[in-house]
């Protein structure tokens, strides 16, 4: 199901995260932006109004607690690895 791609340290699943162009545009944003940053790790459903996500990204992006972007990215990362697995499952 899952192989580790790495003798020592951190492991590291050899699944492709799926591609989603939308959460890809907005830890982008959040990137170049310390502004709305600062808002999606903050009030993520606050910063996301208005931005037309899909519903189940907005759910995923909304999902994440963390103070730093990076952190987050990583929550993000592993919420979508799941999901396509339980998609995978059914």
């Amino acid at each position: 199901m899952y192989a580790l791609t790495r003798p020592a340290g951190t492991p590291t699943l050899s699944r492709p995260v799926p591609n989603r162009p939308a959460i890809s545009d907005v830890l982008l944003k959040a990137n170049a932006n310390v502004s709305f940053r600062k808002r999606l790790l903050t009030d993520p459903k606050n910063a996301l109004a208005g931005m037309n996500l899909p519903p189940e990204d907005l759910e995923i992006l909304t999902e994440v607690a963390t103070s730093n972007l990076k952190e987050f990215a990583r929550q993000v990362q592993m919420r979508l690895v799941e999901r396509s697995w339980g998609a995978q499952v059914s």
